[in-house]
């Protein structure tokens, strides 16, 4: 049976006392060595600890999905998964981490941050703040804006009204559609990713 909060010892160790008392200790070789106690060391256990990982819009309340986020950091940790519409849960041991984001969502622009953050032995989240002091958080937030949007308008070139019916093409510098709509009585928003558009 292990002490508390340590690993159970997977050792044995093997030991002879001859007539005067001293301690003699099997090595690695079978040589049985001279010591003068015996000692059997236990590791402490590493306890995992369950945090929150949220993707948001700029309101930081709305989760978002769609985004690929990557975690690294101590104990060979590196993971990749998708945003989807709920807070996203890892299990980790205490150490430092990091997390970035690979692939933004759509409608959104990539975030250039990586946020820094650490788990103590109690299981208490920190997250680096921008003077690079750790604060403690309930859960890892990371924030994405949305892409600016731009308005298209199909108008009669003498009443500037809005003319219904036309069926436009936004093409890519590779000439492939990106969008195509209808025209009605109102403008036209889309957002697109940054490049040249026909």
């Amino acid at each position: 049976v292990a002490p508390k909060g340590y690993i159970l010892s997977k050792e044995t160790i093997e030991f002879k006392l001859d007539e005067n008392g001293n301690i003699f200790e099997k090595n690695a070789n079978g040589e049985y060595v001279k010591v003068n106690r015996i000692k059997m060391i236990n590791e402490k256990e590493i306890k995992e600890y369950d945090i929150n990982i949220s993707k948001t819009d700029i309101t930081g309340e709305k989760e978002i999905p769609g985004a690929t986020l990557n975690l690294k950091g101590d104990n060979n940790t590196n993971l990749t998964w998708i945003s989807t519409n709920e807070s996203h849960k890892v299990t980790l041991k205490p150490g430092y981490y990091s997390l970035t984001e690979t692939i933004a969502p759509k409608g959104y622009i990539l975030s250039k941050e990586t946020i820094e953050f650490r788990i103590d032995d109690e299981g208490n989240l920190y997250q680096k703040n921008i003077v690079g002091e750790y604060v403690k958080v309930d859960r890892i937030k990371m924030i994405n804006e949305v892409r600016p949007t731009i308005n298209i308008n199909k108008l009669d070139s003498k009443t500037n009204k809005y003319v219904s019916g036309a069926t436009l093409n936004i093409k890519n510098n590779k000439g492939e559609v990106v969008a195509s709509y209808v025209t009605d009585d109102k403008s036209y928003y889309i957002s697109l990713e940054e490049g040249e558009y026909t």
